[in-house]
């Protein structure tokens, strides 16, 4: 006989940690953009690993049956007529108390906005089960040894739709990058591969190209090398080629789901989801959110030169009410692109 301790039937969580929501709390205040915020309150989190990764959740029982095969299953049917996929939870392994005589697992990568059932299955076929939700935070970040890696999704746009969850994640290359604590290991590959489900490593680095040729992930990955410019160089007649091929990519809906780095996931990758959340409709505010989170990662960039030619350019040349509509500007009469490309990359991102 299997006993549920916890978590409590009913109980919403949080993906976020307490990190994240003091972090997302100097964004709001504006404490994140100067340099004592850097030395005091992004540097010691980037000294910690997984402090950037999403909350957890313990799962613990006990059971009435020794050495009896158990499982923690996971659903989005009361019935348990199919479990959980890998992008929605990941399962780690089973540790057991003998002391208290408790089975514990910890779950991480929740998405967002969702009821999840869960049961203990021992092969009886007596199942207590539970149910918990979880909220919709700002962001859903990734638990991996890979620095930086979020989901795009779960955020609502100004005209009410969501947008999907587990169809493109941002964040560090897929691999290991000099000078930072960054590695991909076995762990984190499984995690790209059969967690995530990854079929397109989009890489934006320009420093690669010709040494990278497959992807780190696995060498059955759609690798697409794009060398991508960034901030105002987007403005310019090579920017705009290369920002119309990366999204001919993604108004394909066989490369999802998409991993999209650069090295470290905040300027190149910054660049162009700015204007991706643009053409999806994102709020203002969560485009700008989504990019400093990346500080969470030790990267904080408001300060670099090019940072300011870009919204210099962007409020004398594309004046809009607000900073979506601004970038969306510039995707239609600057880069040009075309209405029935932009029309399928929201069919495809938009709930």
């Amino acid at each position: 006989m299997i006993e549920l301790i916890s978590p409590k039937n009913g109980v919403e969580i949080s993906v976020l940690t307490d990190v994240h929501r003091a972090f997302l709390e100097g964004e709001r205040t504006g404490l994140n953009k100067n340099v004592e915020a850097l030395e005091k309150v992004i540097l010691p989190i980037w000294r910690e690993r997984f402090l950037e990764a999403s909350a957890c959740l313990y799962f613990k029982w006990r059971s009435t049956e020794a050495y009896v095969p158990m499982r923690l299953e996971l659903s989005f049917d009361e019935d348990f007529a199919s479990l959980c996929p890998g992008n929605a939870a990941v399962i780690c392994d089973m540790a057991y108390d003998a002391v208290d005589g408790v089975y514990t697992v910890r779950v991480d990568n929740f998405m967002m906005g969702r009821t999840y059932y869960w049961r203990v299955n021992d092969g009886s076929g007596k199942y207590e089960v539970r149910s918990f939700s979880t909220a919709y935070d700002p962001v859903r970040p990734i638990r991996m040894s890979v620095r930086n890696v979020r989901d795009i999704g779960g955020r609502l746009t100004k005209d009410g739709k969501r947008v999907k969850q587990g169809m493109i994640y941002r964040g560090y290359a897929p691999g290991p990058v000099e000078e930072t604590d960054n590695v991909m290991d076995e762990w984190s590959k499984n995690m790209f591969r059969n967690s995530l489900g990854i079929k397109t490593d989009l890489d934006l680095r320009d420093e690669n190209v010709g040494v990278v040729t497959h992807s780190p992930i696995g060498d059955d990955i759609n690798y697409i090398a794009v060398p991508m410019v960034y901030y105002g160089q987007m403005y310019r007649t090579e920017g705009k080629k290369v920002l119309t091929k990366i999204f001919e990519i993604m108004a394909d809906e066989s490369n999802y789901p998409i991993y999209l780095h650069c090295a470290v996931g905040t300027d190149r990758t910054g660049t162009v989801m700015f204007l991706l959340q643009s053409i999806l409709g994102e709020k203002p505010e969560n485009i700008m959110m989504d990019y400093g989170l990346s500080g969470l990662a030790g990267e904080i960039r408001y300060l670099l030169a090019d940072w300011f030619e870009f919204p210099k350019v962007l409020n004398s040349d594309y004046p809009a009410e607000d900073l979506s509509a601004q970038f969306l500007r510039v995707v239609k009469e600057s880069i040009c692109l075309k209405d029935e490309t932009i029309e399928r990359i929201r069919s495809i991102l938009l709930e």
